[in-house]
């Protein structure tokens, strides 16, 4: 019997705000315990420091400068999206063809031809949120605003069924599948929230994004995320194996936690922030690139803090209903289990709050476990692995064919000289940044820009102290940039312009 694959997948999840990462101040248990009876890969790396990019890696098993979304805003290439002219410039080309790529496959459509049922439910955004409706994005704000979605559940991008959250915070109730429901369950709530959004007094003046949340946890999108995926395997009557995305959109800003939750947290104790006077981004470009909250109060950074801690409790605990679904319907036997995120958060470390899309240790390197019935339990590898390597390593453990074109690989077989890399994409080419994790160190490249960024992470977890201008590191400095030059020949896909029409 073919094995089931569950993804559980946070947004924008710091790798140390977790109890089995050595966080003791957070509340973690049920993903504490799914990472005891898995395995813990602690130099797991996002290939990008932001949402699309990220999950367009993870989905895909390929690095952005092959799939093409190079920075939130950009579609996952898929041909129901291309909008060819309607009329030629020059009539003697009326009957010429349209050339468009093909469809990259991601790992819904994979496991789909394998045979799987394959569901998401929460946040995915492979699609552009603020698209006007005539591209026909799905995950497109204002085509839920004006009902033309009200009826549809997929598919997309492989997923046969769909139940998605569009957006963050109080937004939340505005777009997407859990905001039809919200106003149909809670219409209160509903209201209320979206008044909250404009009105709530802010907690500290100096963060629009930080306020009281207006609805509780029972009707969370946390907690309707595990409470739709148990309706999915109570309602399943086929003998099918499912491939389920569950996609969590906190502990992303805005700072909202259901109330109730953010009160367990008020007087709790928070983890030491790294770099707070941004000694390690001085002159980078990473030093302006976020909001700079060393000037504000302690108190103010660390009931950031403590609200993230109460996000990252909930899902948590909406963690624990899905466990305790697969064993109550005896799948647990039977399912292969990934926890992850697609970025961090700055929360403080280098004096910054929120994201960016420059590299960064604090942003790029991500929580991973992965939780197989028929791998050894409890083990921690630190090597370095990349998003783009969950596909080709859950096809493996499920049996299941892939394409031989990938750039990630199996976790479970790479070693000590495994590398992992990461880019930085913004338009402006001074700001295109190379980045390659291996002998425990970050290197990143600005090519365009002279800039460079060396971190020894076995001295220096907190990266404060670059090592780019040392004449001792020149050797191993030049060592990286070969292999991203090598890596470059090998993962660049020149196709940007997805369509050609003669």
């Amino acid at each position: 019997m073919k094995k089931n694959v569950l993804i559980l997948h946070c947004d924008q999840l710091k790798a140390d705000c977790l109890g089995f990462s050595g966080n003791s101040f957070v509340r973690t248990p049920n993903i504490d315990e799914l990472a005891k009876e898995g395995t813990v890969f602690s130099q797991h790396i996002a290939s990008a420091s932001t949402c699309m990019p990220s999950r367009a890696s993870l989905l895909t098993g390929l690095y952005p400068p092959a799939h093409g979304v190079w920075i939130n805003g950009v579609p996952l290439n898929r041909k129901e999206y291309f909008h060819p002219m309607k009329k030629p410039a020059f009539s003697q080309w009326n009957d010429m063809p349209v050339l468009a790529t093909d469809d990259i496959p991601t790992m819904a459509d994979i496991f789909s031809d394998a045979g799987y049922d394959t569901i998401a439910l929460g946040k995915l955004h492979l699609t552009p949120n603020m698209a006007s409706t005539e591209y026909g994005f799905q995950e497109s704000y204002l085509a839920w605003e004006n009902n033309s979605l009200n009826d549809w559940n997929g598919p997309y991008y492989g997923f046969k069924k769909v139940a998605l959250t569009c957006s963050h915070g109080e937004e939340l109730a505005y777009y997407g599948h859990y905001a039809k429901w919200l106003a149909r369950e809670y219409p209160e709530i509903s209201k209320n929230a979206k008044e909250c959004a404009v009105k709530a007094e802010r907690l500290v003046p100096e963060l629009d994004d930080f306020y009281e949340s207006a609805i509780p946890a029972e009707a969370h999108n946390t907690t309707w995320i595990a409470n739709q995926f148990k309706d999915y395997i109570d309602d399943k009557s086929e003998d099918k194996p499912f491939f389920a995305f569950l996609g969590f959109p906190d502990p992303h800003h805005p700072f909202t936690p259901s109330p109730e939750i953010f009160e367990m947290f008020k007087n709790s104790d928070v983890h030491e922030i790294s770099d707070l006077d941004g000694l390690g981004v001085k002159g980078t470009f990473t030093e302006n690139a976020a909001q700079n909250v060393s000037k504000l109060s302690e108190k103010a950074r660390e009931d950031v803090i403590r609200a993230t801690y109460a996000m990252i409790y909930q899902i948590d605990q909406a963690i624990g209903k899905i466990i305790k679904t697969l064993k109550e319907k005896k799948l647990w036997d039977n399912t292969t289990i990934v926890f992850t995120s697609d970025h961090g958060d700055y929360l403080c470390d280098h004096g910054l709050l929120r994201k960016s899309v420059y590299a960064s240790d604090t942003l790029l390197r991500i929580p991973c476990i992965i939780r197989d019935p028929d791998i050894k339990q409890d083990d921690f590898l630190d090597y370095p692995t990349s998003n783009c390597d969950i596909l080709p390593t859950l096809a493996n453990l499920a049996n299941v064919k892939f394409p031989d074109n990938l750039h990630g690989k199996n976790m479970f077989d790479v070693n000590d000289e495994n590398n992992a890399f990461a880019y930085s994409f913004t338009g402006n080419a001074k700001e295109t940044g190379y980045t390659v994790y291996g002998e425990n160190c970050r290197f990143t490249y600005y090519p365009n820009a002279h800039k460079g960024e060396l971190f020894d992470h076995s001295k220096d977890k907190g990266e404060i102290n670059n090592l780019y201008k040392s004449p001792e590191q020149q050797k191993q400095i030049d060592k990286f940039k070969n292999i991203i030059k090598e890596e470059l020949f090998e993962k660049y896909n020149p196709m940007s312009a997805r369509l050609a029409h003669w």
